[in-house]
């Protein structure tokens, strides 16, 4: 009996709730919520309600009295109020630590990508480009060495010269940059000459006796080499600022090496060298201590005809010891360490090599090979990076250009560089600079790295994280942006075709890309963070439109080289193997070619066809994915040596040309090497054996600096540094 009133009691409570329900609302009461259960209001669903539909408006009508169907004609009986949702509709996941799962990029382009689809999802949609790029596919696949270029490879509009000869570049760009050039050079001289100051900058020439403090080799006493020439199997000493040229032996197994679908024809249409040609002359010089930057200045045609000049930057060895105690790349890490060594007398030396262009676009060789022209003198500190403008000055002018300087205390400088027209070497003394790059007002922030983004356009990175895109004249700052929380160890642009496209590559953090025209929205980055300790690994490559770099990882012995494409710029492509024996130093793409040069820590060079090994047309490479070309090995002097003169070792270097794949380190035996001439300088050196490990090779052994000539007719021609202060100049032709 209890329990049957109780059960009326709560009968009665539903009812009484369901006629409230069906009564008009009023202000103070809200409408009941209405059901979306699939069971409930399956019907509604087709009838076009929804949830919300249901109640009651302030006209008391939903959207079937819209129709003229009155609420009363569904029945009294409201569904009953949603539940709501589980707990777990809303949580976040749990972080994953898979790699597998945490793609951060999620575009078209995959990893496992090959051949055609490789190529379309890269460089396409649009037709003209694929079809570009496949003519570029044409002409430098399965090519071991760069070929030289024609006459007829150049633009037809093109009628003064070009320096980069690219198909991504409409005709006559050249031109026009050399036009807008003179024109805003014209601008520049008459707001000087207004205010009263040399359009040039203030440079006093002076005498071989007041420029010795600034030269390097009165600064360290230990600035002559011992040279091993392999020609003649005899030992030359090459003193500071002397240089010598000689031709090497012709490989014994040329013949039988150059064999094979690879092999150049004697009548090769495409303009590879035969193989009955003679090897290459070698040019190799002593600018008098370690060779930290190279830079080729971009002749003009009427330039040719004295040669190409290659600017040297170079440190004393006694320098280089006493700054290692301090921070290397911001300067030091006090300010008086800091003024100690930026105030130092310094000097920038310009070689002269003796290259002209001959028949058919062939270069050839004239004069005494290389000679010092010009040394320019200042109070800056030794420079530790050059950069000369990509357009060259016009035909009419005898100068050669605008040239970036970085030196040791922190500041960029642009200086205008001078040529000697004489038989002898000229030195001039830099008062002040066309232009100091610098922010006064931040103390400890120093520039350590610079690229050249047009004419009157150069972009710099800083110790604290933040590159600046700098107006030469006016001089002023038009952008500056916060890229990295660590300093900017290297920075790129994609000039000429992509001038604003700048790649940065930090101490520590990730390799960034950036559009300058919109830094703060278009910008993107590699997905692995990677500690760079080593500097002039970043470069451009212009005929595949993208950059050349170390690849990040997490391993300290991992050493390969990626392809990054401004496209797709998350996915790397690997262009060169890690080697565990040597750690690469350096790295130089080709301007007119796909061709990289890879320095290394144990006194190698290496060559590799990008193009070719990044997007392969066949099945089985017949390239190999990297040669050897060059090798070179330091031996200290003793004590007895030392004391009797200013020598500072014995150097050896020999060109070859042994292949290695990829898929097996297979180095080709060099028959014409001889051991027994290399087992004094160490086993590094002896052909055939490679390190198991990682080796702690000399230091003065390393290859410090690579630069590819820039010039169409000699953009074969390139220029190795040493550490031990030697440079070598020669031309990759696959001769040995």
């Amino acid at each position: 009996m209890r329990k049957r009133n109780r059960s009326a009691t709560l009968f009665d409570s539903v009812q009484k709730k369901h006629r409230k329900a069906d009564e008009p609302d009023d202000e103070s009461t809200p409408a009941p919520i209405a059901s979306q259960d699939a069971e409930h209001d399956g019907d509604d669903r087709e009838d076009g309600e929804d949830g919300e539909d249901g109640a009651d408006g302030e006209d008391g009508q939903d959207r079937d009295d819209a129709e003229g169907s009155p609420f009363s004609a569904r029945g009294d009986e409201r569904p009953p109020v949603v539940s709501p949702p589980p707990r777990s509709a809303y949580k976040i996941p749990a972080y994953t630590h898979e790699n597998r799962t945490m793609r951060l990029y999620a575009g078209p382009l995959r990893k496992w990508d090959r051949r055609q689809a490789l190529v379309n999802t890269v460089y396409g949609p649009r037709a003209d480009n694929i079809r570009l790029f496949w003519d570029l596919q044409i002409r430098w696949q399965r090519c071991m060495y760069p070929k030289p270029l024609r006459q007829d490879d150049v633009e037809p509009g093109d009628t003064r010269g070009v320096v980069l000869v690219s198909p991504w570049l409409p005709n006559n760009l050249e031109s026009d940059q050399q036009t807008a050039y003179g024109s805003w050079w014209s601008k520049y001289a008459a707001a000087m000459r207004a205010q009263g100051r040399a359009p040039f900058g203030e440079v006093d020439e002076i005498g071989e006796k007041e420029a010795a403090p600034f030269l390097p080799w009165n600064v360290s006493t230990e600035s002559d080499l011992d040279i091993f020439d392999d020609s003649s199997n005899s030992i030359v000493c090459l003193r500071a600022g002397e240089s010598s040229t000689y031709r090497t032996t012709a490989d014994a197994d040329a013949g039988a090496r150059s064999t094979g679908p690879n092999a150049p024809t004697e009548t090769d249409r495409e303009g590879q060298i035969p193989v009955d040609k003679p090897p290459s002359p070698v040019f190799y010089f002593n600018p008098g201590g370690k060779v930290l930057s190279l830079a080729w200045a971009p002749m003009p045609k009427a330039g040719r005809m004295e040669g190409s000049l290659l600017a040297v930057a170079v440190v004393p060895h006694k320098h280089d010891e006493d700054n290692n105690t301090v921070d290397g790349l911001s300067g030091a890490t006090t300010k008086e360490e800091r003024a100690r060594f930026s105030e130092s007398p310094a000097s920038i030396q310009f070689w002269r090599v003796a290259l002209r262009g001959g028949k058919a676009g062939e270069p050839r060789v004239f004069g005494d090979g290389a000679r010092l022209d010009w040394v320019s003198c200042f109070y800056w500190g030794w420079p530790k990076r050059l950069e000369w403008c990509p357009v060259q000055p016009l035909m009419g002018d005898s100068w050669p250009g605008l040239l970036a300087v970085l030196t040791e205390d922190g500041i960029v400088r642009i200086i205008k560089a001078q040529q000697g027209m004489k038989e002898q070497t000229r030195y001039g003394k830099i008062i002040h600079a066309l232009a100091s790059l610098e922010f006064p007002g931040e103390e400890g922030v120093h520039a350590t790295c610079m690229s050249w983004v047009g004419i009157n356009r150069i972009v710099v990175g800083y110790t604290d994280g933040t590159i600046a895109l700098w107006s030469v004249f006016p001089q002023l700052v038009l952008l500056r942006f916060p890229t990295h929380m660590s300093a900017i160890q290297d920075i790129r642009s994609g000039y000429p075709s992509k001038p604003y496209l700048v790649s940065v590559r930090p101490v520590e953090g990730v390799l960034r890309l950036l559009d300058l025209t919109r830094p703060s929205s278009e910008h993107t980055f590699h997905p692995s963070p990677v500690a760079g300790i080593q500097g002039n690994m970043l470069d451009w490559v212009e005929l595949m439109q993208g950059f050349a770099t170390s690849a990040p990882a997490n391993s300290p012995v991992s050493f390969k080289l990626d392809f990054l494409h401004h496209r797709h710029f998350p996915c790397p492509r690997k262009f060169f193997p890690s080697r565990r024996e040597s750690p690469p130093t350096c790295l130089a793409v080709g301007k007119t070619h796909p061709f990289a040069l890879v320095g290394a820590a144990d006194g190698k060079v290496w060559a590799c066809n990008i193009l070719d090994t990044v997007f392969p047309t066949h099945w089985e490479s017949h390239v190999p994915s990297s040669t050897l070309i060059f090798a070179s090995d330091f031996k200290r002097p003793t004590r007895q040596d030392t004391e009797a003169s200013s020598l500072r070792g014995g150097t050896l270097f020999r060109f070859m040309f042994k292949q290695e794949t990829e898929s097996k380190a297979d180095i080709l035996e060099d028959d014409a090497a001889d051991p027994d001439d290399l087992s004094g300088l160490g086993p590094s050196a002896l052909p055939g054996q490679e390190a198991l490990g990682p080796v702690i090779h000399e230091k003065l052994a390393s290859v410090t600096a690579l630069a590819w000539n820039p010039d169409f007719a000699f953009g074969t021609y390139f220029a190795i540094g040493l550490a031990s202060g030697l440079v070598v100049i020669r031309q990759l032709d696959g001769t040995v």
